[in-house]
């Protein structure tokens, strides 16, 4: 089973490679972390659970708390989505040519 999740990770890496998507991968995977580190946070304080199970596998232990917390957690994850595509709009990253650099 894991080489299925092998080879969607190189499908996925390549095609945001010849899509140009790169910083959306950033944008999206900063995002789900800092919601599941605001997820874990919420759970830290506010519910019973051990602290190595929350800090092992936060959405793991929202879903046995309750679906709220997921839901809280998709919602931070869009907001931080949202937020990073509205304030990186403007930025490019300069492109460089290593074959042209050289031969100029």
């Amino acid at each position: 089973m894991w080489l299925v999740g092998v080879g969607l990770g190189v499908v996925f890496a390549v095609g945001a490679l010849v899509l140009n998507l790169q910083k959306l991968v950033v944008i999206t995977a900063t995002a789900m972390v800092g919601a599941g580190a605001v997820l874990g946070t919420f759970l830290a304080l506010f519910s019973s659970e051990e602290v190595e199970q929350l800090v092992d596998h936060p959405l793991k232990a929202a879903a046995d708390v309750g679906p709220l917390y997921l839901l809280l957690y998709l919602f931070v994850a869009g907001l931080g989505i949202g937020v990073q595509l509205v304030t990186t709009r403007g930025y490019e990253m300069e492109r460089y040519n290593r074959l042209e650099a050289a031969t100029s």
